[in-house]
């Protein structure tokens, strides 16, 4: 769809500096180096650069439209013949722009939130959608403020749904991102400590994330939540529908004989029509949980378990977030993309889950931004650790990068000193390590938050 320039100054309530009420806009660019001709450039102010700077070059490059919040930045434009928009917060406008934009719309959009999973649930409920579905799903990592708007610009007549990945940092956030997208149904996939240095604890990490149900309606609105979390099995909908997923009895949507063959994990998914035996191309209990929650989507849509489950078979990690790499005899497992205990711990049951390792590494760099409760959740990283009793399957070696990350092995140390423990302080020192450790044979997985860029360590190995 296009977006009349007259269309958009409706919209975000600004003022027409110069230019044309007339012009169409096809798509929306707050990257200077990537505005094409039928965009409208979007000149964000950020921590380090305010992108103002970059309008002139924009519009010369070709681009025909742009926001400015600056009245010095229009006056080195406004005799190039281009069309500007003035607004009081360009990223406001993006946003109130791409509600605009959604609002023509009459497809159902899934919403995706939680502290770990949001991409992989996506990325399976999307898989599972696409069986009989024309859908648009959130690319990259694009469920900000920004990137959420962006996405909405991406909607055509041509979709059938859209899931949508809804990430928030900070108290209000996930109320915009509500009013942008609309959800009418959403997923809940936990509530860790993730971001709770801003937010305070998980019960406020809870009320945040729960307005991404602020949009829905009494008859329509359906949250599909994590029944085996303990928070989120508390969750009484205002208005809307509840619905659990999980292994717990009480959960509608359920999972059980979970068992791991291979390199593929297998269920039977229990739903109130039936039951079916599901195979994964994936290996770990968290996937279990984000396949139940595409498949009761799915449901929703009319979608068989047996359908949809041929969607999920085909799912694979996307990168960094499970991908497999082996080199001279050894694999690697690369889930650098980012981190939390809870994540970890999941990382953890991934690397047992593989029952072909003749020994099994775990390098676990600091998860950045727990505040004054880092030690703690580090700690309950290397307890978790220390507590497993697989007669077949045991983690050998733990390697940690980082400060933080030493309270991971400091427990690990204290409860379980059969496993070796070796502490780092940068990734060179724990891939000279490894490099000279592993054998053909051993599995390793490495796990950190982006900030500690732990990337490096997966692609020295491989």
């Amino acid at each position: 769809m296009e977006l009349s320039v007259k269309e958009i100054i409706e919209a975000t309530g600004g003022t027409l500096l110069c230019g044309s009420e007339r012009l169409k806009v096809t798509g929306a660019c707050v990257d200077s180096r990537k505005a094409e001709k039928g965009d409208i450039f979007v000149p964000l102010i950020g921590e380090r650069v305010d992108a103002h700077r970059f309008i002139k070059a924009v519009l010369e490059g070709g681009t025909e439209c742009s926001f400015t919040s600056s009245r010095e930045a229009y006056e080195e434009v406004k005799d190039l013949g281009k069309t500007v928009i003035l607004v009081e917060d360009t990223l406001k406008a993006l946003q109130d722009m791409a509600s605009y934009y959604r609002s023509h719309f009459q497809l159902p959009i899934i919403g995706i939130t939680g502290s770990v999973g949001k991409t992989t649930t996506k990325e399976m409920v999307a898989a599972a959608l696409e069986t009989k579905l024309r859908v648009l799903k959130t690319e990259g990592n694009m469920n900000s403020q920004i990137g959420l708007s962006l996405m909405m610009l991406k909607l055509t007549k041509e979709h059938q749904a859209a899931v949508i990945e809804m990430g928030m940092s900070e108290k209000g956030e996930m109320s915009k991102l509500a009013v942008i997208a609309r959800p009418e149904i959403a997923v809940m996939t936990n509530i860790g400590v993730s971001h709770i240095g801003q937010l305070g604890s998980q019960e406020n990490i809870r009320e945040e994330k729960l307005h991404i149900t602020d949009t829905f309606s009494e008859e329509k609105g359906k949250l599909f939540l994590n029944g085996d979390d303990e928070l989120l099995s508390q969750v009484k909908l205002s208005k809307g529908k509840s619905i659990f997923y999980g292994i717990s009895e009480e959960c509608r949507l359920k999972a059980t004989d979970i068992e791991t063959i291979g390199e593929e994990t297998h269920f039977t998914f229990h739903y109130p029509g039936g039951t079916e035996r599901i195979v994964l191309s994936v290996l770990g209990y968290h996937n279990v949980l984000n396949a139940l929650a595409a498949l009761g989507i799915a449901l929703e849509f009319g979608i068989s378990p047996a359908e949809a489950k041929q969607g999920l078979y085909h799912y694979r990690p996307i990168a960094m977030r499970g991908q497999i790499y082996e080199k001279n005899g050894w694999k690697v497992i690369d889930d650098t993309y980012n981190a939390s205990p809870d994540s970890m711990k999941s990382s953890i049951q991934m690397l047992l889950e593989h029952r072909e390792f003749s020994r099994r590494f775990a390098v676990l760099a600091d998860v950045l931004e727990l505040g004054e409760i880092s030690y703690e959740c580090h700690y309950e990283v290397g307890m978790f650790i220390a507590k497993i009793k697989a007669e077949d399957r045991k983690v050998d070696e733990i390697i940690t990068v980082g400060c933080e990350a030493k309270a991971i092995g400091k427990a690990v140390l204290e409860n379980a000193p059969s496993i070796r423990v070796h502490s780092f302080d940068t990734n060179g020192q724990a891939i000279a390590y490894l490099k000279e450790n592993l054998k053909a044979g051993d599995g390793c997985i490495v796990k950190g938050s982006r900030g500690m860029h732990t990337d490096e360590i997966v692609r020295a190995l491989i």
